[in-house]
């Protein structure tokens, strides 16, 4: 069986770079990531990235 290994990090180089794409070139002025709330992993990204949590009534969605 092979195991196919994902760099560490992929992932927020991956976010970050969506996120300046959607800024600079589409002149987005909000940025909205839902995450499963059972994954701690998954809930981490949008934290490290400088998102903050929305309001209750949002439920599991960061904003930026």
């Amino acid at each position: 069986m092979v195991r196919r290994t994902i760099p560490e990090g992929i992932m927020i180089k991956a976010l970050n770079t969506l996120i300046q794409y959607g800024f600079e070139e589409l002149g987005l002025n909000r940025i909205q990531i839902k995450v499963a709330v059972e994954n701690k992993k998954s809930r981490a990204l949008p934290e490290r990235l400088g998102f903050r949590k929305g309001r209750p009534n949002q439920g599991t969605a960061f904003f930026i």
